[in-house]
């Protein structure tokens, strides 16, 4: 019926024997009614719900994957019972109840081996504060239960042999990764550091290469698992395994972090190391494996605990966080019921102590690892409880001030949006060069900061200059467009020192790491104008954000991969801040740029530019009067420069010369050889009155 559950409806009238089916055409066909134990419903009865009968009435919970992803203890369904339990409002059932037959592993503590041969070694006890070891003789499991099979199918898990399954559900309940090895493929355990260059193949048949920085489980001959990782092919369990070794350990989660990604091995242990686990969790854990060997045994097959050992750095005890309760109050926005809240904090785990003005509140051990650790924490934990939708909307009453002044933001605003408008197109690269392809051009210098665990093998240093990866796009894009304008804003990672220590309270300092502001130019014209393009486009920007700006020439050359003489500094309110030049032929070539096109480019400091006082900007009121305008071209010798002719016409001419541009420059027939001929823009106006063209081509003859 519509609305109700599907159910069993009763088979014993359905006829045992096959029956002839008559279908519309004239050939017959036989067929048969399946019985209730060909479809696996013999042992249940009429009006049974379906999904009982088949097994398939557990419940889904979906769960936002924002909380698993930086909650270690939620990465277990104990822990996801844990918060039900509080939004429910019922009774968490402990895991150290005798009625969870989970045996206490105090009980094991005194069993002495009785192999002396079997022993447990940790080296480095940062990185492995605690380890336990569990040697147990005479397993004998024949196939995985059917409860088990069904719950690990339910969560994604594939199955694998018995004692796998048995880790792997442990992990899933618990959260804690379990790793049984077979003890007759080993002698005894030793928690060290990897040898550098020592390999290890792992369970998924993987050859690793494993250097000293990475933690292993090994005997006294090899590595036999990389710790927190995986295990090793060569002592992993199979259905005839009956001797293991139950590893149950607290792993540092940095150290397992940089495992994982360094071997580009991620794990579901490795997923849970990470994110600090509870270190009372491996005698919990331990105690939950042994329990379900002995229920899952062959009758008549109980195994035999032999050898526990526990080794354990001292484990650090919480420590209390003084709440206010006013100052709850206040973030949450409205009076919180006290006897709700210590109901919320008891539920989750949390020990509440304190008056009525303030409490003391001790976070269990599986939130005191890097998660619960200020007044903020344990508000939020008390609001998410009380629901969000019951606090009151209101607005904050605060005091409006203006932010800091942020020169690198408003630099990068002005000159992005002045590029922009001036044709050019944004890019951004990666900070990862292959620096072969660049150092012989000099746009990469050598001295790279090289990257430990790099996306690309072949791209794994730190960009000295944001040249190499603008020249690549114009190499790219060249069949594209005959003008190429593009520019990036991101920093650079120079050899020397920089002013930011690598840690806190550390001497070791990080590279020096400018932001740059890089721009390259492509385009068909002669190497002189391209020169003028590059600084003009330089001066124009600077002086746009406000700057008084210059070009001069370059003592030395910056960049072999540049022409010779074609080095300028730019300099911004006198302060050096950045240098340009032209592309050599060389260079050119390398790009597959042919013909009479050329490439200009700029490197502007933006660090050093940010410090450079900004001009006072003077606002003029318009002309009233109108201009005059006057080509003027001449012919010089090549060695004269471009300054010294402006200087010498502005110091002939009077004050009525407004501006004076360069538009043309032209080499050929009617000029001499060793000359050039350059053509000027004059414009003049008078503040005073309006002037005559007499006066214009007076100042001409000048």
């Amino acid at each position: 019926m519509v609305g109700e559950d599907p159910q069993i409806l009763d088979l014993s009238f359905l006829p045992r024997s096959s029956q002839t089916i008559f279908p519309r055409s004239r050939s017959s066909s036989r067929g048969a009614f399946p019985s209730e134990k060909s479809l696996g419903l013999a042992s249940v009865k009429p009006g049974m719900p379906l999904a009982v009968a088949l097994g398939k009435d557990d419940v889904v919970f979906e769960i936002s994957n924002v909380s698993l992803s930086n909650r270690p203890d939620l990465w277990s369904h104990y822990g996801i019972a844990r918060e039900a339990a509080v939004i429910y409002g019922t009774r968490l059932r402990p895991l150290e109840n005798p009625k969870s037959k989970i045996p206490n592993p105090k009980q094991y503590s005194k069993l002495k081996t009785q192999n002396s041969k079997f022993s447990v070694k940790v080296d480095d006890r940062r990185l492995c504060p605690r380890y336990m070891g569990t040697l147990v003789e005479n397993v004998h499991i024949a196939e995985t239960p059917e409860w088990m099979v069904k719950r690990l199918t339910a969560v994604g898990q594939r199955l694998i042999n018995p004692l796998v399954d048995i880790s792997n559900y442990v992990m899933f309940e618990m959260g804690q990764p379990v790793h049984i090895f077979d003890k007759s493929k080993m002698v005894d355990i030793v928690v060290r550091r990897a040898k550098e260059g020592e390999r290890l193949t792992t369970l998924d048949g993987v050859k690793r290469v494993l250097d000293r920085d990475m933690l292993v489980i090994a005997d006294y001959e090899k590595p036999i698992a990389i710790a927190g990782v995986m295990g090793g092919e060569d002592t992993g369990v199979n259905k005839s395994t009956s001797s293991i070794v139950i590893e149950c350990a607290t792993f540092e989660p940095v150290s397992v972090r940089k495992t994982s990604v360094r071997l580009d091995l991620k794990t579901d242990a490795t997923q849970r190391f990470e994110k600090s686990l509870d270190p009372h969790l491996p005698p919990l854990a331990t105690a939950r494996v042994l329990q379900l060997l002995q229920e899952c045994a062959v009758q008549g097959k109980i195994p035999e605990v032999c050898f526990v050992v526990d080794v354990s750095a001292k484990i650090a005890v919480p420590k209390f966080i003084r709440l206010p309760l006013e100052m709850l109050d206040h973030r949450v926005g409205m009076i919180v019921p006290r006897a709700h809240a210590k109901k919320i904090l008891l539920g989750l785990g949390f020990s509440v102590k304190g008056t009525a003005k303030e409490w003391r509140v001790t976070p269990p051990s599986w939130r005191a690892t890097r998660d619960v650790s200020i007044p903020e924490d344990l508000v939020e934990e008390i609001v998410r409880h009380c629901d969000y939708n019951t606090i009151p909307d209101t607005l904050p009453a605060f005091s409006i001030a203006p932010p800091p002044v942020n020169s690198h933001q408003l630099l990068e605003r002005v000159l992005k949006r002045f590029l922009a408008g001036a044709g050019f197109c944004e890019v951004e690269h990666k900070p990862f060069v292959n620096p072969k392809e660049w150092e012989r051009f000099g746009l990469e210098k050598g001295a790279h900061m090289e990257v430990v665990n790099p996306v690309d093998i072949g791209a794994r240093y730190l960009r000295q200059s944001l040249l190499p990866g603008l020249l690549g796009d114009v190499r790219t894009n060249r069949s594209v467009s005959d003008t190429l304008k593009f520019f990036e804003w991101g920093r650079i990672f120079s050899p020397r020192t920089g002013e930011y220590s690598f840690k806190k309270s550390s001497k070791e300092r990080l590279p020096h790491q400018p932001v740059t502001l890089s721009l390259v130019i492509c385009q068909e014209c002669g190497q002189e104008e391209m020169l003028r393009l590059a600084k003009g486009m330089a001066l124009t920007a600077l002086r746009h954000a406000g700057f008084k700006a210059e070009t001069k020439i370059s003592a030395e050359q910056q960049h072999p991969a540049f022409q010779v003489g074609t080095d300028f500094l730019v300099y911004a309110n006198g302060v050096c801040v950045g240098e340009g030049a032209v592309a050599s032929a060389l260079l050119i070539t390398e790009l597959g740029i042919s013909g009479k096109q050329n490439i200009g480019v700029v490197n502007i400091d933006i660090d050093i530019l940010a410090d450079v006082r900004v001009s006072q900007q003077k606002f003029l009121p318009l002309p009233e009067y109108p201009t005059i305008q006057r080509d003027l071209a001449i012919v010089i010798t090549e060695n004269i420069v471009y300054k010294e002719i402006e200087k010498t016409i502005r110091s002939a001419s009077s004050a009525i010369l407004e501006s004076l541009e360069l538009f043309d420059i032209f080499r050929g027939r009617g000029v001499p050889v060793g000359n050039k001929s350059l053509a000027f823009h004059l414009t003049f106006r008078s503040a005073e009155r309006t002037l005559t063209n007499k006066e214009a081509d007076d100042e001409i003859k000048k």
